[in-house]
């Protein structure tokens, strides 16, 4: 026992040698589509002025325009933060894992690793509109009325070729914006 705990320290002395501190940051790298994803994330709630509800109007039909002083709620759609409730035991073995599965002794290549597996999984979590966590609720009626008022004379399928079922998947910009980033301490 007295040699394999004297092996453990030498391979966890060289291990922190060297490493350099440092951590994983996982998130939205494109800044116009950052505020978008917030709103995504945490939801919104805000009430209708009469410029939007001309807007609405022009946009989706007036018989489905919201009225002026009515409430607009965009209900959260927590990719990020049920990916992680979700997923987040499976990161913590890759980190626990990689030195001795796959002899990965550098701390920011094991972050690396991690920050990867972590961007995949959000990816992935976007595009099937759901976890196991969570199911993201359908496009709202208003929403779809919009899709189609916009596809009005095109050859689609009546909703601009837009998934009900998946929200968040519109322009796949959102998923590209899914990043990681290295940060030394």
């Amino acid at each position: 026992m007295g040699v394999l705990k004297d092996w453990f320290r030498r391979f966890t002395d060289r291990f922190r040698a060297k490493s350099k501190p440092a951590e994983v940051l996982v998130g939205i790298t494109d800044p116009s589509v950052a505020r978008y994803a917030a709103y995504q994330e945490y939801g919104w709630v805000q009430q209708v002025t009469p410029k939007q509800h001309a807007w609405f109007g022009a946009h989706a039909g007036w018989d489905k325009a919201p009225k002026p002083g009515s409430v607009l709620v965009l209900v959260p759609r927590p990719f990020m933060h049920s990916t992680f409730l979700a997923k987040f035991r499976r990161w913590e073995q890759i980190m626990k894992n990689a030195p001795r599965v796959m002899g990965i002794t550098d701390t920011e290549k094991v972050l690396a690793l991690v920050g990867a597996e972590a961007v995949s999984d959000i990816q992935m979590t976007i595009k099937a509109g759901g976890n196991e966590i969570e199911t993201f609720e359908k496009r709202h009626p208003l929403t779809m009325a919009i899709y189609a008022q916009r596809a009005a004379g095109h050859r689609t399928d009546g909703a601009g070729g837009v998934s009900v079922k998946k929200p968040l998947t519109l322009t796949g910009r959102m998923t590209g914006s899914v990043h990681f980033e290295i940060q030394r301490k």
